[in-house]
C-alpha cells in the first residue's frame, strides 16, 4: 500500500481516485496525524490509518446497523497514536474471529427503496450491473421458471 490508500468517497459511497482536499502533493491522505509530528514514522502504521479511513469512509455510505465491529476496527486502525493502532497480524486477528453470519447478511444504504430492496433480494438484480430492471422485465426473467399453464 505504502500511501496509495484513498480514501475520498462520492455522494454514492463509492471511492474516488483523488479528492485534492483530502491528499497532500505526495498523494498522502491530509488527514494522517503523522504528518504533524517532526521525524520519521513508520510507513505500516500510516497505510493502517489510511485503510481504517477508508473503512469508515465506506461505511459511511451505510445504515450502522450490523456493521459496528467494522466501525470499531476502523476506529482503532484511525487512532490518532500511531502506537495504539492494531498491528496487520492484530487485524487480521480480529477479522477472523468476527461471527462469519455477518458476511453473509445484505447492508442497505439510507436512499434504497422498498421496491430496489424487493427486485435485489428475490428478483436476482445487481446494482452494480446497471440499473435496477423494470418489473416488467422481472416479470418475464422469472416467468421461465414457471411450470406450464394448464
Amino acid at each position: 500500500m505504502m500511501g496509495s490508500l484513498r480514501p475520498s468517497n462520492g455522494a454514492n459511497g463509492e471511492l474516488k481516485d483523488v479528492d485534492l482536499k483530502e491528499m497532500n502533493r505526495t498523494g498522502q491522505d491530509r488527514t494522517l496525524p503523522e504528518f504533524k509530528m517532526s521525524g520519521p514514522y513508520n510507513p505500516f502504521k500510516a497505510d493502517t490509518y489510511q485503510l481504517g479511513n477508508v473503512i469508515l469512509k465506506l461505511l459511511a455510505a451505510y445504515h450502522p446497523e450490523g456493521l459496528e465491529p467494522f466501525i470499531t476496527l476502523g476506529k482503532a486502525m484511525t487512532n490518532t497514536n500511531p502506537n495504539d493502532r492494531p498491528s496487520l497480524p492484530e487485524i487480521l486477528k480480529y477479522l477472523d474471529e468476527m461471527d462469519k453470519r455477518m458476511f453473509k447478511r445484505r447492508i442497505w444504504k439510507p436512499q434504497d427503496s422498498s421496491v430496489d430492496k424487493f427486485k435485489i433480494t428475490y428478483c436476482w438484480c445487481n446494482p452494480l450491473f446497471g440499473s435496477i430492471p423494470n418489473t416488467d422485465d422481472i416479470i418475464k426473467q422469472t416467468e421461465r421458471f414457471l411450470p406450464p399453464a394448464m
